[in-house]
């Protein structure tokens, strides 16, 4: 639901059509982008040659699980795209914003949501911003909100760099979400077997 409302925003944009989320949505990857960066959008040459790992696997069903989606609900997604704005939504217009999606959505509770204002942020070893759940503020009713603050106790000086805290994950499953690895990251890999071994060194041999 995320990633068809991202998808039609963004294909109203390219139809020549307006959207509040525009400025944001001007500072995403590009499909391009992700065919050079994202491991999701590697070629079937890539993906035979590393095989051996397990993120292969990952990639693989993500693709295979978008591809049946669309198939499934392209012309109810099709409709309610035309009365949108969105004129000509397509498989790679929803690809791409399940990918943006993937790499940038906050979990519930209490639910998922996209924050822009998170972008502009790194991680770290030491965060000293957290996303909040359940932020009641004051004058605004009973509802309830999803914050990004300051973790208590952090000091933050003008010229700091801004640090959230993601969700703990090995660096298999950061280089599928984000397409980048956690240095230092405490959250250990499985260890490898031999083939997965092997595959690793080629991918070191490369450059990645």
């Amino acid at each position: 639901e995320l990633a068809l409302g991202l998808a039609m925003e963004r294909r109203r944009l390219l139809d020549g059509g307006d959207s509040f989320w525009a400025p944001w949505i001007r500072t995403l990857p590009t499909p391009g982008d992700l065919l050079r960066d994202d491991v999701k959008y590697a070629g079937v040459e890539i993906l035979d040659y590393y095989s051996a790992l397990p993120l292969v696997d990952q990639i693989i069903q993500w693709n295979v699980k978008v591809a049946q989606d669309w198939e499934d609900h392209r012309t109810a997604w099709s409709d309610l795209a035309q009365k949108e704005g969105a004129l000509a939504l397509t498989f790679d217009d929803c690809k791409w914003a399940s990918s943006i999606v993937r790499s940038r959505v906050f979990d519930p509770p209490p639910t998922y949501a996209l924050m822009p204002f998170a972008d502009m942020m790194n991680t770290g070893p030491r965060a000293n911003m957290e996303v909040y759940q359940d932020v009641v503020c004051e004058g605004l009713g009973d509802a309830s909100y999803c914050a990004l603050m300051l973790v208590p106790g952090s000091r933050v000086h003008c010229g700091d760099e801004l640090l959230q805290s993601y969700t703990s994950a090995d660096n298999a499953e950061r280089l599928f979400r984000g397409g980048f690895v956690f240095r230092g990251n405490p959250s250990p890999l499985l260890q490898p077997g031999a083939a997965v071994h092997e595959a690793l060194q080629r991918l070191e041999k490369r450059g990645a």
